[in-house]
């Protein structure tokens, strides 16, 4: 009884615990001491810290751990994480909690168009290509889907970012690297979410 007892609560500490484990392949260094460095870094993204943030890719890890997904890119709050903390550091995190979690570029799951990339859009997201396609992100579509993903997980309000860390360093960021103008297509964010290596 005694070593069940002790191991349901082992099993307990590993899947609950917020720190990372194992690393992915090529990591530097001891492979637990960079994932442990790579989650103590949770929040500080293009020039800003948020602790809003750090709660948004927690909950990230968590539902990725509760669901054992393997699509990081499936799951609403994860593309939000990586917009307010990076994608590289995030990648790196669900990759330390699940080494099954695809982090390859090209190879990794592209960005969910209907239950992601459509909400955050509207219903101009379906307009066919004979029409001229899908409408791309706005900035005002980014700054209402992040606040809107603080809100889903009821994030204290002053863990909220300033609207100025949010469009200066996040969507700065975003439009920057996707090189798209004032706007960033479905495609772009995508290729964003596997390649950029923000930190």
């Amino acid at each position: 009884m005694k070593f069940a007892t002790a191991l349901i609560a082992l099993t307990l500490v590993v899947f609950t615990s917020a720190a990372p484990a194992p690393v992915p392949a090529g990591a530097p260094g001891n492979a637990q001491a960079f994932c442990q460095a790579t989650h103590d870094a949770r929040g500080n993204y293009a020039g800003g810290f948020n602790k809003g943030c750090v709660d948004l890719i927690d909950n990230c890890l968590d539902t990725l751990n509760t669901t054992r997904s393997t699509n990081i890119w499936d799951v609403k709050h994860c593309v939000s994480a990586a917009m307010c903390g990076g994608t590289s550091k995030l990648l790196v995190l669900a990759n330390c909690q699940n080494p099954a979690i695809d982090v390859r570029g090209t190879s990794a799951p592209s960005l969910n168009f209907a239950d992601v990339y459509a909400p955050i859009v509207g219903d101009c997201a379906w307009i066919p290509p004979s029409q001229g396609g899908s409408c791309p992100m706005t900035r005002q579509n980014f700054i209402d889907f992040v606040y809107g993903s603080f809100s889903d997980i009821n994030i204290k309000t002053s863990h909220y970012p300033d609207v100025s860390l949010v469009i200066n360093n996040w969507w700065a960021s975003l439009i920057d690297w996707t090189a798209t103008g004032q706007t960033v297509p479905y495609l772009n964010l995508n290729d964003w979410l596997h390649f950029p290596n923000s930190q």
